[in-house]
């Protein structure tokens, strides 16, 4: 009986994987130029149960790195993706596991289990979210812990390009080469021999890379109509003036309100002389603005000043629970201080019940969604920041966010 319910549910996921690749994969292989795939036959000669992880660069990575497989890959994803009904069979027909972030999930660890047991393989992004400046963010420490949970074999898909193609801040296509080389970093043998800091480590070693450093000496050309538009998703400081969400974007080009041109983006994705900024490529700017923000929220930090740090209007606030679907609770203004954020809704009648304050260091699952939702939990319930705007930032309330934690825990 029991045989028969496992057979019954590998027809099931083969089935859903027919139909979803025969598809989406001719859709993905006409939009975008036909991805490069290397050594990806030692993952198809595997037939047991397996774990593949992956470096997380654009929202395309999961459907780019199953294309060559012969199994189904089943992602474990944020139960945000699966909130609404057309979302559920879109991502069910991919056979994904909805999982919580910032809370224990211990049913999708338990989906997870049953399927690499039977067979299955699942796929697992350590990065938690896909990167904004194409360089590998630092990897969840769990991962490592599932792994050596679980004792299967472990395979590595690592991907080149997919950043260029479709950046997270970025809004359309830029055709161009993609790379995806696969490795076994691990027998079943091997991954119960060696302990979860030596898995951690050799993830972290496997899986680190920067597209921008590749891709200067590659010089690979990406196309795009406005390649630069909406890049004020990701970056919000002048390096000039050194002033907050004075960046927009123009066509191929970013600009200042208070300063002008900056920079220019070419087609290798690199920025071309002729602007302000002496920056070369968006990782060196992001990495310098994560910098110098950190510097001026500490400097007032130790000034003890309730100072506004940031502010958007307006914002929409619902609230959830898991994947369940969000509920509308208010809108206003919303507004960033050294301890505390704060939504002041603009209607006076229902301003007392409907404002709301967040303690910053009890803030919990801190993270953006899509590119304009700020979600995180507090008090054990979901709350969800839409940016009501043309082109809206949520990512300059994440990492303020994380930094004032760093910077009150110390």
């Amino acid at each position: 009986m029991v045989k028969g319910k496992v057979r019954w549910r590998r027809f099931g996921r083969a089935l859903r994987f027919a139909v979803a690749r025969t598809i989406f994969c001719p859709i993905l292989r006409i939009i975008i130029f036909k991805p490069h795939y290397i050594d990806y036959h030692i993952v198809n000669k595997h037939r047991s149960g397996a774990i593949i992880i992956a470096n997380h660069q654009s929202i395309i990575d999961p459907f780019l790195v199953n294309i060559p497989l012969r199994r189904q890959i089943h992602y474990l994803v944020s139960d945000s993706n699966m909130r609404g009904w057309l979302s559920k069979i879109f991502f069910g027909m991919f056979g994904s596991i909805p999982k919580s972030k910032a809370l224990s999930d211990f049913a999708a660890i338990k989906r997870a289990f049953r399927i690499v047991r039977e067979g299955g393989i699942v796929g697992l992004f350590p990065e938690g979210q896909n990167s904004w400046d194409g360089a590998t963010q630092p990897l969840r420490p769990e991962t490592a812990k599932l792994i050596k949970r679980f004792g299967v074999a472990l395979f590595m898909a690592k991907l080149h390009g997919s950043h260029f193609v479709l950046p997270r801040w970025g809004h359309g296509l830029r055709r161009g080469l993609i790379t995806i080389h696969y490795h076994k970093i691990y027998s079943e043998e091997e991954v119960a021999r060696h302990s979860v800091t030596e898995i951690a480590r050799q993830m972290e070693q496997r899986l680190r890379h920067n597209e921008y450093t590749s891709q200067q000496q590659r010089r690979a050309p990406y196309g795009g109509r406005y390649r630069a538009e909406f890049i004020e998703q990701f970056l919000f400081l002048c390096p000039i003036c050194l002033k907050a969400q004075t960046i927009y974007s123009r066509r191929h080009s970013i600009y200042c309100k208070d300063c002008g041109l900056l920079a220019t983006l070419n087609q290798q994705g690199l920025f071309q002389s002729g602007g302000l900024t002496s920056f070369s490529t968006l990782y060196d700017w992001g990495q310098w603005q994560r910098s110098c923000w950190r510097t001026q929220l500490q400097q007032i930090q130790s000034q003890k000043m309730a100072a506004l740090l940031l502010v958007d209007n307006p914002v929409r606030l619902a609230l959830g629970y898991r994947n369940r679907p969000l509920s509308p609770l208010a809108e206003g203004r919303l507004e960033l201080y050294p301890t505390y954020l704060a939504l002041r809704v603009s209607n006076e009648a229902a301003a007392e019940d409907q404002s709301r304050t967040f303690d910053i260091q009890m803030i919990e699952g801190n993270n953006v969604q899509h590119r304009e939702i700020l979600e995180f939990y507090y008090k054990r319930a979901l709350y969800s920041f839409w940016i009501k705007q043309e082109v809206h930032n949520a990512y300059k309330w994440h990492l303020s966010i994380d930094l004032l934690r760093e910077i009150l825990r110390h």
